[in-house]
């Protein structure tokens, strides 16, 4: 049996970038094993995220969201936070001045969840290190031949982005994050047209980390965060948002570690799944399996309009240029109703310039 498990930064709450499915041959006695992933992020939003799941689910080949009794984070000084859920087993608490926990670089954290089932999962305490502010993010055309629909290859236009960056002395690595906000003209077949502007992840085939064992690097020039291919998304304008983050050296390890598991191909048990860390650990029975990672990070970001001509001619989706016969000139979702797409909003951003 073939168990479908996203591992990933889609894991976390922000759906801002993903990775490719990876298939699990799941050993029988981990039916009940649970993934927390969570973080603490300090930065002009700061907040906590938490999304709980269990790991395999024999009757739906599926797993499911764990409905969580209670979420606490913590501080080395005593102080606590307990969380409110969004909803079953996800958690995004904003912080502010008020808020009873208060990230601080240096500072140590630590989360710990209480399952229905009373369970507790304790981590470790992580470390909050210091982020630099990236320099500067930069695009390049770029092609790959890949499958079309007919299961023939051809070659792709792809768009690449590079990050000039400094690594910060107290960091022992960082993790990139890519959104995307790009405009589109819908075309209802009732009602007025609408402009909206949407925002999504990059899909991207590896998770963009960056740590330096040796720890002699102290800057990065020109560093690939992926390719994308340039599709319908690009017709009417694109801003690329590059957020970064800090790493501890626990976060470090867990990230390198499912990094290179992202990248694998075939039998996953090549190198098997436990070789991932994880700082959570149940306090009543050690022997139980959870898997994920708790851990506590900087945000910088960097934004940046993607210049038109590296594009080249994309069609617009909207209304399809030859609709199929019977067709609404609208067949595609968002061409009836742009303010169906992903986080839509008719609110041109401030950030937008034309």
């Amino acid at each position: 049996m073939k168990i479908t498990i996203w591992i990933g930064i889609f894991i976390l709450l922000l759906p801002l970038s993903c990775v490719e499915r990876i298939e699990l041959d799941p050993p029988t006695d981990l039916t009940e094993a649970i993934v927390i992933q969570g973080r603490a992020v300090l930065g002009e939003n700061s907040r906590i995220e938490i999304k709980t799941t269990r790991l395999f689910d024999f009757s739906s080949e599926s797993k499911l969201a764990l409905n969580v009794k209670e979420a606490i984070v913590r501080d080395e000084e005593g102080n606590s936070m307990e969380l409110i859920p969004l909803f079953q087993g996800v958690f995004n608490t904003p912080l502010d001045e008020n808020s009873p926990i208060q990230l601080k670089v240096g500072g140590r954290y630590s989360m710990e969840i209480t399952t229905l089932d009373n369970r507790t999962y304790l981590s470790s305490f992580d470390l909050l290190t210091d982020n630099s502010p990236p320099r500067d993010i930069s695009f390049g055309p770029a092609e790959q031949l890949l499958p079309n629909a007919n299961g023939n290859l051809e070659i792709v236009s792809q768009l690449e982005t590079f990050i000039d960056t400094d690594i910060n002395e107290s960091s022992e690595g960082v993790l990139w994050e890519i959104d995307r906000t790009y405009r589109l003209t819908d075309s209802p077949v009732d009602g007025p047209v609408k402009t909206c502007y949407l925002t999504s992840a990059f899909s991207l085939e590896t998770i963009p980390v960056f740590t330096d064992s040796d720890g002699v690097t102290t800057s990065l020039n020109k560093h690939s965060l992926g390719t994308q291919n340039i599709d319908y998304r690009f017709a009417e304008g694109m801003y690329i948002t590059v957020r970064q983050y800090s790493l501890s050296s626990g976060g470090k390890d867990y990230w390198n570690a499912v990094s290179s598991l992202a990248k694998k191909e075939g039998d996953l048990f090549d190198e098997p799944v436990g070789l991932i860390p994880t700082n959570f650990e149940n306090i009543n029975d050690p022997d139980d399996e959870v898997f994920g990672y708790f851990f506590v990070t900087k945000e910088e970001s960097i934004r940046l309009r993607v210049p038109d001509n590296l594009i080249g001619e994309v069609v617009l989706p909207c209304p399809p240029a030859n609709p199929p016969m019977g067709m609404r000139a609208c067949n595609l979702g968002i061409c009836c109703d742009c303010l169906e797409g992903p986080n839509a909003t008719l609110e041109r951003p401030l950030f937008w310039i034309d």
